[in-house]
């Protein structure tokens, strides 16, 4: 997903046993439906500024530097997400399989 590049819009969607879930990013909302001709409910939605979401994560960091709130994810969790998207990098340029833990042994 690249928030630069035109348009900006993103959806997941996941398909269960018993419905549907789906998230638009572009309409800041969740949404489910159970039945085949059924109709979609809105679960959650909110409007957002292009950078509200950046504002919401700095401020957090600065909450954290400040010691007036916990991090938003262990130091840990942070290293696991450097080292798979460094393993996703290095996949697509070697154009082979390549572990997350050899990344995480190297900055660790």
């Amino acid at each position: 997903l690249n928030q630069h590049q035109p348009a900006n819009e993103s959806m997941i969607t996941v398909i269960c046993e018993r419905g549907m879930l789906r998230f638009e990013y572009q309409k800041s909302w969740y949404r489910w439906v159970t039945e085949p001709e059924g109709d979609w409910q809105v679960g959650f939605q909110e409007t957002l500024e292009r950078d509200t979401l950046f504002q919401r994560q700095a401020s957090a960091f600065l909450d954290y530097l400040d010691d007036t709130s916990p991090p938003l994810c262990p130091l840990s969790a942070g290293l696991q997400t450097l080292a798979v998207n460094l393993s996703i990098l290095d996949s697509v340029k070697n154009r082979t399989w390549m572990e997350p833990a050899h990344f995480l042994s190297s900055i660790t």
